[in-house]
């Protein structure tokens, strides 16, 4: 299997990132890690070992990333609004440095990336997919909580505002709403 790891300086983070690539050719997907998790992860347990035949088949290439829960929505120890505005910064290092660089990667500049990841992973492959439909085709996401006004998050049902249009249960809610609906038309 073709197995390549590639780092850089993220200005939108302020920090070291890597993303590690696996195969050769087909259909990109980033890949998120677990909660607080590392680009790693998704290799270390077995998940790359079981859809090996894919990518060496060049049916599917991932690009793991790295992620900031820890620094985002699992930092208790600054307010949601704060947690949202790191969670806000990591969007922009997805979408304005990991997309460009697996289109460069991929030598299509108009390419469509599907995304993946399980548990806060899958929370993010949901909500990148649902923001950005001009990046990304579609999402696999495994077992994932997509409402950030669970308790789980530290965040009382006053916090929502803050935090609102990244819990795309909430945002989603909106559009079965008849008011809402008919206001988009």
């Amino acid at each position: 299997m073709h197995i390549e790891q590639h780092h850089w300086h993220s200005p939108h983070l302020e920090r070291d990132m890597v993303v590690k690539i696996y195969g050769h050719y087909g259909q990109p997907f980033i890949v998120f890690p677990s909660s607080r998790g590392r680009y790693f992860d998704y290799e270390g347990m077995g998940m790359v070992a079981a859809i090996a035949p894919f990518i060496d088949g060049g049916r599917i290439k991932l690009f793991c990333v790295d992620s900031i829960d820890a620094h985002s929505w699992y930092d208790f120890s600054v307010p949601p609004a704060e947690r949202n505005s790191r969670h806000e910064q990591y969007d922009q290092y997805v979408t304005a440095e990991v997309v460009p660089f697996v289109r460069i990667h991929c030598n299509d500049d108009h390419l469509m990336i599907m995304t993946n990841g399980c548990s806060m992973g899958a929370y993010h492959a949901v909500n990148f997919f649902l923001r950005h439909p001009d990046l990304f085709t579609g999402a696999i996401a495994l077992s994932g909580l997509y409402r950030l006004d669970r308790q789980e998050f530290g965040n009382a049902a006053d916090d929502m505002a803050s935090v609102y249009y990244n819990s795309p249960v909430n945002y989603l809610s909106e559009l079965s709403d008849p008011q809402v609906c008919g206001s988009l038309s």
